[in-house]
């Protein structure tokens, strides 16, 4: 890799940003503030929002334009060549990829560096900071990516679930984690967050929500309806109905009834 350039542009509200192609990469990463991004190779099509620590990756050819987005949008900028061919090229954009205090020290080193080089291209360790600028912004994208597609097998249980198929076995938090293919804990942890409560109380929901329903549609005895709610006796069945609905199962199906 060489480093041709490096450095950053001030794009108040309106101001535009090309257009342009150049014969090299482009490494754009927005500091402060909002710009949109535009990139085509014959036509442009529509505007990609990059908001502060997003990084777009515009290959050698792209032609590209942008604007600011608003009044204090600034963005650092680097022009490099790529002797490995290694680097994809195609457009890239990295969504808060470089917003970290990692990543904002890697830019001030970069353009420390440039400006005290002598020959800023052939500098070995400006070149190393420009890579591991672009490794911390690829990880971070994978990292981000993974998140989306574990997020995305983050299932609530229903009771529609339930009912296709009684006197399976009662889900656990275990069952949970594992049909997300995760850890118990990395599956709480995302979890929590996902549906701001815990795989735990949603069971503890679900099993309430059931159990009522059981008690109020069917005559089946008590002791069954504490199994397909899925506890293994009566007492910790009572004793939990009781806590969470403040009423006896006993009680609750005799007020409020839904047999005929």
């Amino acid at each position: 890799m060489r480093v041709l350039f490096q450095g950053t542009g001030y794009y108040p509200t309106g101001l535009e940003i090309g257009p342009a192609c150049w014969p090299h990469w482009d490494l754009l990463t927005v500091t402060r503030g909002r710009v949109s991004i535009q990139t085509a190779r014959r036509r442009f099509g529509r505007s990609v929002v990059m908001d502060e620590g997003s990084v777009v990756l515009l290959p050698p050819g792209i032609r590209f334009r942008g604007c600011g987005q608003t009044p204090q949008a600034t963005i650092w900028v680097a022009h490099f060549e790529d002797q490995s061919e290694e680097i994809s090229k195609t457009v890239r954009y990295f969504h808060q990829a470089a917003g970290d205090a990692f990543s904002r020290g890697l830019l001030t080193e970069i353009a420390n560096v440039f400006h005290s080089s002598t020959n800023s291209s052939k500098d070995p360790y400006l070149s190393a900071l420009v890579i591991a600028l672009l490794a911390k912004v690829m990880q971070a994208n994978r990292l981000k990516q993974n998140t989306v597609k574990i997020t995305a097998r983050l299932k609530l249980c229903r009771v529609e679930d339930l009912e296709a198929c009684p006197g399976t076995p009662f889900p656990t938090v275990a069952d949970l984690a594992t049909a997300a293919g995760l850890s118990v804990s990395h599956h709480r942890a995302l979890f929590c967050e996902q549906f701001g409560l815990s795989p735990g109380r949603h069971l503890l929901q679900l099993r309430m929500v059931y159990a009522r329903k059981l008690l109020r549609e069917t005559r089946l005895p008590t002791k069954q309806i504490a199994s397909y709610s899925g506890y293994k006796d009566v007492v910790s069945f009572h004793r939990a109905f009781v806590k969470t609905c403040g009423i006896t199962p006993g009680k609750f199906r005799t007020e409020r009834p839904n047999v005929v």
